[in-house]
């Protein structure tokens, strides 16, 4: 089916993404190769501009989904709004949608440090997801936040809502999650000078992928 080196085009509504895989590694890609590892955003980092501004050396490896899980905005953010988490769901056919990313090894503390390792989140090293490009199990490395760190009565703020929605545009996922994504519940940010706020709208206005920006 594959040549020696087979050029994956994952053409997307928005954006995409391209990337090879040496046959007699196809089956193994998603572990860790030479000094790389694989990593599942299904949050903000799944916007490339976002992911890369934190790790430089981020490139997709395409769409792929954690059956069994959810997506739901309750875990407790220091800034008291509620960012993205998976949760287990009673739905047999549930899954969230995100993206994978191969990062260098030396941005794996970047990342710790963006995703708050410690302080709300959780790595879990071998996260299974299955990669929709070729139908492959891969484990990956994903953040989840723990039991401690969740109220079920938190929304995220707008502007951490829209990162979301803009990552799953630009990487063409499935129409009717990106608008059930759209749909979640979001809160003005009461301090409109916050420097993550101002960071995150600077992400989006340099963005690939255009939203329409819902932003009091």
């Amino acid at each position: 089916m594959f040549r020696e080196y087979a050029w994956l085009l994952q053409d997307k509504p928005t954006g995409m993404c391209l990337y090879w895989i040496s046959a007699q590694r196809f089956h193994s890609y998603g572990a860790t190769h030479l000094n790389s590892f694989s990593y599942f955003a299904y949050g903000s980092n799944m916007l490339l501009e976002r992911l890369q501004q934190r790790c430089p050396s981020a490139q997709c490896e395409g769409i792929a989904i954690a059956h069994g899980y959810e997506i739901e905005f309750s875990k407790i953010s220091k800034d008291t709004s509620g960012k993205a988490t998976l949760k287990n769901s009673n739905d047999n056919e549930a899954g969230a949608y995100g993206v994978l990313f191969t990062l260098q090894g030396d941005d794996l503390t970047k990342l710790d440090r963006a995703e708050g390792l410690g302080f709300g989140y959780d790595r879990i090293n071998d996260f299974s997801v299955r990669r929709l490009v070729d139908d492959e199990l891969i484990k990956a490395k994903t953040y989840l936040a723990p039991p401690a760190y969740l109220d079920n009565g938190l929304m995220p703020f707008d502007w951490y809502l829209n990162l979301v929605v803009a990552g799953a545009k630009q990487n063409g996922l499935p129409s009717d999650y990106v608008r059930d994504l759209r749909a979640i519940p979001s809160i003005v940010d009461p301090q409109p000078t916050r420097g993550s706020r101002a960071v995150a709208i600077e992400v989006l206005s340099n963005a690939k992928t255009r939203i329409e920006l819902k932003l009091v």
